[in-house]
């Protein structure tokens, strides 16, 4: 026996021996070839295996850096596979033959690429089936460890090999670990997917026989997100899910992020959560069958928060082609609280489409209302509603707008949240529900110490044109409880409004649910001392009396008493077109006691304001995303009225008893005509404001008549106690702003200007102009002023800058005529004058014998003197030199103005004696300046003979008439002196 024991342990070690000495004994890279060959038969695909090894215990090939084909039918820039290891397991008898018999394989770290084309076929499908055989292989390209070329199309057609059939590819194993597997769909056009960290164990697969498999799957995300798929199947179809399978898929915190990538269904769109739980699933020829337990925690819909576990026992069958399921059965806990639900949810379209039956009894409102609200089928979110509710419900159509059929019965509802002040009870409410109706009970709602008696149908209620008739009445209710009670049942007008005071009701409301528009109003109230606070106001509105009357689609207010910061009106408004979304009409006849522009600029709320969609039901639709912006009531209102203001402020500017008609057009303000009184004076025109720019742009068509100009210029300016006197203008201006000197600099236009009985404060002219002359005023003192008789001109004026080029103004003692600037927010003035001293003032100054008379003044033939001047500095001290450039022009053009039109210059002077040119007689001849001196010094010039003077006048000649002309002379042929003129 020992010898026995010896002999069979002998017999062992040998074989261990032959075994370890397999590597050594058997180079398996002399198989290279024809395993690559072999591979290439089996599969049916282009095989390229680099360097072979043999490994032992188990016994098997190593194969480094392996790529397989991909079908030519299918076009992708990658292969099939790749690999950097492969493990062949063959038979040990056959191998030591020399006869390779393939038992399985094993990818390590393998990346697979599956694809499906249009037509619904995958690439996988057709491993293994007969076809065109691989091209030879390039044994010196993949011997001894060489990568192959795996940039090579792997879609060329595989050319015969003697024209055999290959054989069936049977594997007893075949085993991925961390495996990666892309995956494109162009059926559903959806791009490529990676998947990773994937281990596949697939037993006894064989074209046309049942397999075993087991495949896990660690997902994306931060729980354990596992996917694990065990069970039985076989043989594959071309279609994966015509696969006979019965096994169970199990989850372990799986999210929906990771899972949406192998469901890929829009149903599941806006949604998350992490599943958990065990399900059976069986796929034959009858469909997919599955039963199982799955529980869905830190669930969101459309971003918001349920707030509760959800846990459900199924029984469900499925077309998966069609992406359609049953629910044979589905016990449900939202939270605690029950729910059964069977039917039908096809998730192919979009939306998804549903036909299922809800039941439950005596259960908790509160996570019903809440999963409800979250899918837009209930409370809005943000409502937390508590009582108890029973349901017997079918819902039928859109899964996200269901058609619905049965009973819903909710009683001591307690409806609370953040917009709520105080709670809103019901103590019970009734809905009969039908495909195209849904119809309430009259039921009475409470908060505090209001009632409210409502009652309410819909028709149509799932489609567009759906419709509402709803009554409400409440008496000695309070505003702002009826404003909650509204918010309550997802009133969208409400929203954003709070109040109190006093309120009566009893109104009637019909129309379409998606038209406010074209709701149709009946029935009356009243407002009392009461307030009201709006989004589009950021202060509220004090309504000290309203009578309501309720008509087609108008509410209005008659008698109506109102205030608004330091605004008190009265008169009577009716609204049209109310609602979210819409262009709301107005008509109105107000007076008003006060208008401050910029107070009202503070009041009203330009941003625009947050909405939420309109309802008028019970169960209004929710919107849990951020709400739509909608722009500011005043640039969504149109209309017209009239409107009586006592007193209008703009910033300074003061009008007082204004009336005006008045056009409202979407942001657009038109008050034509407009009358008022403005400091001592009139004005009328037309005023255009735009409130849609930030800040909103006026433009002014204006005539003003016996306005005081200090006033005005005060109110409207810095320029302040400088200009006195009667103002009439006609001007088109537009500006900008609020602040002065913001409104100067923005102020564009052409303005018209008269100013009558005047005074400029600060300045004396004639004072100015004798410093220039340099003569003497004949005893005439400084004012601090200067009377002006007349002042007027136009002006253009551009970005605070006024321009003009015919100013005239007539002052005590003379005239002058001005063109230049006045920059009205810099206070400064640039201009050229011409002043003209009236003949009796130029006596009394000196006239013709004052000195250094030439230098800075010239004399007109009427006796008047011309001063050229130029004004610069600030408006409050301008600063007066002379004109040099000017007075050379007008020696040169010999040309110079008169007292009636000093803009003018249009009277020969005396510069025809400033040229040089000889008087032409023969007893004596002097030149032109001194013909001047002595014209000056009072004497005659001698000339030639009478004839000589009746045929022909020298230029001498006319210069002695002009100055004895001017200052008092005799004319020459009365051969007289002229006299002296006056100290």
């Amino acid at each position: 026996m020992r010898k026995v024991a010896i002999a069979i342990g002998s017999v062992v070690v040998l074989l261990m021996l032959a075994v370890f000495s397999l590597p050594f004994l058997v180079n398996v890279n002399k198989y290279h070839d024809r395993i690559q060959s072999e591979l290439q038969q089996r599969t049916g695909r282009n095989v390229r295996l680099g360097n072979m090894s043999l490994k032992v215990f188990p016994i098997r090939i190593r194969v480094e850096d392996v790529l397989v084909g991909d079908d030519p039918h299918f076009v992708g820039k990658t292969p099939f596979a790749t690999a950097k290891e492969l493990f062949v397991s063959a038979k040990l008898i056959p191998l030591l033959r020399g006869d390779l018999q393939l038992d399985a394989l094993e990818l390590a770290n393998p990346t697979i690429e599956l694809i499906r084309d249009q037509q619904g076929i995958w690439n996988f499908s057709t491993l293994g089936k007969p076809g065109s055989a691989p091209p030879a292989p390039n044994t010196s390209a993949t011997r001894k460890g060489s990568v192959p070329n795996q940039s090579a199309p792997p879609q060329q057609a595989l050319p015969q090999q003697g024209g055999t059939s290959q054989p069936d590819l049977s594997l007893a194993k075949l085993e991925i670990t961390n495996g990666q597997i892309a995956v494109t769909d162009y059926q559903k056009r959806q791009p490529r997917v990676l998947y990773d960290h994937i281990d596949l164990t697939l037993n006894d697969y064989a074209p046309g026989k049942p397999f075993k498999i087991d495949l896990a799957a660690h997902l994306p995300g931060n729980g354990k997100e596992t996917l694990r798929i065990a069970g039985k199947g076989g043989p594959l179809q071309d279609q994966p899910l015509q696969t006979v399978f019965d096994g169970e898929i199990s989850l372990d915190q799986v999210s929906l992020a990771g899972l949406q990538k192998f469901l890929n269904s829009a149903a599941l769109n806006n949604m998350a959560f992490t599943a958990s739980g065990t399900a059976h699933v069986k796929n034959d020829n009858s469909g997919l069958k599955s039963d199982g337990a799955l529980k869905l925690e830190d669930a969101r819909v459309n971003g918001t928060d349920i707030g509760y576990p959800i846990s459900a026992k199924y029984n469900i069958s499925a077309d998966l082609n069609n992406d359609v399921y049953r629910v044979d059965k589905a016990d449900l806990k939202l939270g605690g609280t029950p729910l059964s639900a069977v039917g039908t949810f096809n998730a192919g379209p979009t939306p998804a489409q549903v036909d299922m039956h809800v039941t439950t009894s005596n259960a908790s409102v509160t996570e019903i209302a809440r999963l409800a609200g979250v899918f837009g089928v209930a409370f809005s979110p943000g409502i937390q509603v508590a009582g108890k509710v029973d349901a017997d419900v079918s819902a039928r159509g859109a899964a996200n707008n269901p058609a619905l059929n049965g009973k819903v019965s909710a009683r001591e509802l307690v409806i609370t949240g953040k917009d709520l002040p105080q709670a809103v009870q019901v103590t019970n409410v009734d809905l009969s529900l039908t495909p195209s109706s849904l119809q309430s009970n009259s039921f009475i709602a409470t908060t505090g110490s209001t009632a409210v008696q409502l009652k309410f149908a819909m028709q149509n209620y799932t489609a567009p044109n759906s419709t509402v008739e709803a009554t409400v009445r409440t008496q000695h209710a309070q505003l702002g409880e009826v404003l909650n009670i509204a918010k309550a049942y997802g009133v969208s007008a409400a929203e954003g409004m709070s109040g109190n005071g006093p309120i009566q009701l009893d109104v009637t409301v019909k129309g379409p649910t998606k038209n406010p528009a074209a709701m149709v109003y009946s029935g009356s109230g009243n407002l009392k001392d009461a307030s009201l606070r709006t989004p589009n106001f950021t202060q509220p509105v004090s309504i000290r009396n309203a009578d309501l009357q309720f008509s087609q689609n108008s509410i209005i207010l008659n008698n109506g008493s109102f205030s608004l910061g330091s605004t008190n009106a009265n008169g009577q408004v009716t609204l049209r077109n109310l609602g979210p979304n819409t262009t709301p009409q107005v008509q109105f006849a107000l007076a008003a006691d006060k208008f401050d522009s910029t107070e009202w600029q503070k009041l009203m709320v330009n941003a625009p304001v947050s909405v939420k969609k309109a309802s008028l039901s019970l169960v209004p639709l929710a919107n849990a995303a951020a709400p739509p912006a909608e722009a500011p009531l005043i640039n969504r209102l149109i209309g017209s009225g009239t409107l009586q203001v006592s007193n209008v402020i703009y910033d300074q500017l003061q009008l007082s008893n204004a009336h005006s008609n008045v056009m409202l057009d979407r942001g657009l303000i038109r008050l034509s005509p407009v009358t008022a009184q403005i400091y001592g004076g009139t004005t009328d025109g037309t005023i255009v404001i735009d409130t849609r720019p930030t800040p909103s742009t006026y433009t002014v068509s204006s005539k003003l008549d016996h306005v005081d100009a200090n006033q005005l210029l005060s109110s409207v300016s810095s320029v302040k106690k400088v200009l006195y006197g009667l103002l009439a203008a006609n001007a088109n201006t537009s500006f900008t702003s609020s602040g002065n000197s913001d409104f100067a600099r923005t102020l564009n236009g052409n303005v018209n200007l008269s100013l009558l009985n005047g005074k400029v404060a600060g300045v004396d002219l004639l004072h100015e102009l004798s410093s220039i002359g340099k003569f003497v005023q004949g005893g005439r003192q400084q004012e601090p002023f200067t009377n002006i008789v007349k002042l007027a001109g136009d002006f253009n004026i551009h970005n605070g800058v006024a321009r003009t080029n015919n100013l005239l103004a007539s002052i005590d003692g003379g005239t002058l005529a001005g063109k230049g600037a006045i920059d009205l927010a810099a206070q400064t003035i640039d201009m050229n004058m011409m002043a003209v001293l009236s003949q009796q003032y130029s006596q009394t100054v000196g006239g013709t014998g004052i000195g250094g008379y030439l230098q800075t003044a010239l004399a007109n033939s009427k006796g008047e003197l011309v001063i050229p001047v130029k004004v610069s500095g600030s408006l409050t001290s301008p600063k007066f030199v002379p004109d040099v450039n000017a007075l050379a022009q007008m020696k040169l053009q010999n040309l110079l103005p008169t007292l009636g039109n000093p803009g003018s210059l249009n009277v020969k002077g005396i510069l025809g004696a400033l040229g040089g040119r000889q008087s032409g007689g023969e007893q004596g001849q002097s030149s032109g300046l001194e013909g001047v001196l002595g014209a000056l010094g009072g004497k005659q010039q001698q000339t030639g003979t009478q004839n000589d003077k009746q045929q022909q006048r020298k230029p001498a000649d006319t210069v002695n008439d002009l100055l004895q002309g001017v200052f008092g002379g005799q004319k020459k042929d009365q051969q007289q002196q002229p006299e002296p003129p006056p100290k």
